[in-house]
């Protein structure tokens, strides 16, 4: 036999004990994650949804509240657009407007973009029995910029 034969012959069977010892790894590891007792992974549930409509300037896009299958909730907003400005914040507040009612409202955070889907968690202390409305507030100008009336699902 040749140098070149026993040298592919040599690769062939390192080849081989590779595929063999990937197979074994692959097997292990299966039987690991089915012993741990791992779940699948848990679902979300759409619970209330609504619009933005502009109020002292433009804003437009769509907001949902998301229950996780651990309970927690986030707020999702997409196709969001908005006027751009340097205090930007959301805020979730109970009730279906804002006006005497932004003392209990949640702040969740600044604003993340003027334009695009954003997410922001909900704290478990917030808890609306009914329609909820979350507002762009401008912290500078004090002016609610856009809000979404959500409507439980």
């Amino acid at each position: 036999m040749t140098h070149l034969g026993r040298a592919w012959r040599g690769h062939a069977r390192l080849l081989g004990l590779l595929a063999a010892a990937t197979v074994a790894l692959a097997t292990l590891l299966a039987g690991l994650a089915t012993t741990r007792g791992d779940a699948a992974p848990s679902r979300s549930e759409t619970v209330a949804r609504g619009s933005f409509t502009g109020l002292v300037h433009p804003t437009v896009g769509s907001a949902k509240i998301v229950e996780l299958g651990n309970g927690d909730r986030r707020l999702v907003m997409a196709g969001f657009e908005t006027r751009a400005a340097p205090e930007l914040f959301v805020y979730l507040v109970p009730g279906s407007s804002y006006g005497d009612r932004m003392g209990s409202a949640v702040k969740l955070g600044r604003l993340k973009y003027i334009e695009g889907g954003q997410a922001y968690d909900i704290p478990s202390s917030f808890q609306a029995t009914g329609p909820s409305t979350v507002i762009i507030w401008c912290g500078r100008c004090s002016n609610a910029f856009g809000r979404a009336q959500l409507r439980s699902l």
